[in-house]
């Protein structure tokens, strides 16, 4: 039986299955669990936080539960109020079994024992702690005490748990990325460890999807991805990306790849592109882009760089 909500009865049987009972009236199954493979042979509730419990089993395994979702109206009111007393959580067992249209309160020596010790807390945030506790499952709990405790200081929680105020995320995201980016100075070894170029990847997405589009574009470009960062650049600025441009067809032209030309070019360095060519023996391609620059037939690349958006 449930120690806390008696018309809770919990069940293990031969064929593995768990059943949550609500035993008034007719009787009706709640809940079944089915991960044990093989007779269940026994169910226990935490003493102290009585909507968790373990069950054993010939499957020679020991596995954790949670009743929460049965009672989550009951969690919900115990949270929100902030007080087992104000909406009259605590119930008589007797009134809650001779009424099968009731919803769930408490009627356990845990309970009890919790509405003495709150009224004795200094702050909202330690009766919520303690209701936490009692109605969170554990791995939980602290995380969502931690989000009600920056709300009630108004100051921005900066640690990466896996819950976060949405008033948070901003932040805590951009705490990550720098220090993702501060990997740089780092030494990398062992198995499974991130590397500096992984981190470094990783801060860039972050920066993305942050809007920081100049920090995206210099971490691709610090790690060897100058597409990516040549198709985000425009996001900056035209003269950002001619200069992130230009230092890539550079690099290209000194391995000798004449397919940097068109880039050169676009980048309003057409002086360097016939330079490239002729250095890879592609005389009448330098020739032609010679003497379309002299005829200024590049002004409407330089035009466009030089344009400033509406």
């Amino acid at each position: 039986w449930h120690c806390e909500v008696p018309y809770m009865l919990l069940s293990g049987s031969w064929d593995g299955c768990i059943r949550v009972w609500d035993v008034r009236g007719e009787g009706t199954c709640l809940r079944v669990a089915m991960d044990h493979h093989a007779d269940v042979y026994g169910l226990s509730s935490h003493p102290e936080r009585p909507f968790f419990f373990v069950s054993s089993s010939r499957d020679t395994t020991l596995r954790f539960w949670s009743v929460e979702m049965v009672t989550a109206d009951l969690s919900f009111a115990a949270l929100l109020s902030n007080d087992l007393q104000a909406d009259q959580l605590i119930a008589d067992p007797v009134d809650l079994l001779c009424d099968p249209g009731s919803s769930a309160k408490l009627c356990g020596a845990v309970s009890k024992r919790l509405s003495r010790e709150l009224p004795a807390c200094a702050t909202p945030l330690e009766r919520f702690k303690l209701m936490a506790s009692f109605l969170i499952y554990p791995e939980g709990a602290a995380e969502f005490a931690n989000i009600v405790g920056s709300y009630y200081a108004k100051v921005p929680l900066l640690s990466h748990d896996r819950i976060l105020h949405s008033k948070n995320v901003i932040q805590v995201m951009v705490a990550e990325a720098q220090r993702l980016e501060a990997t740089r100075g780092t030494s990398f070894a062992g198995i499974g460890r991130m590397s500096k170029d992984e981190a470094l990847r990783k801060a860039a997405m972050i920066y993305a999807r942050l809007g920081y589009m100049r920090q995206y574009c210099d971490l691709m470009v610090e790690v060897g991805e100058w597409e990516k960062a040549l198709m985000a650049a425009p996001a900056v600025s035209v003269q950002y990306w001619q200069d992130i441009a230009g230092k890539h067809a550079m690099r290209l032209a000194k391995a000798d790849d004449a397919s940097c030309a068109p880039l050169l070019l676009a980048a309003g360095k057409h002086a360097a592109a016939a330079d490239v060519l002729c250095e890879t023996g592609d005389l009448d391609a330098a020739m032609l882009i010679a003497q379309v620059a002299h005829e200024k037939g590049y002004k409407r690349i330089a035009a466009a760089l030089a344009a400033k958006p509406d």
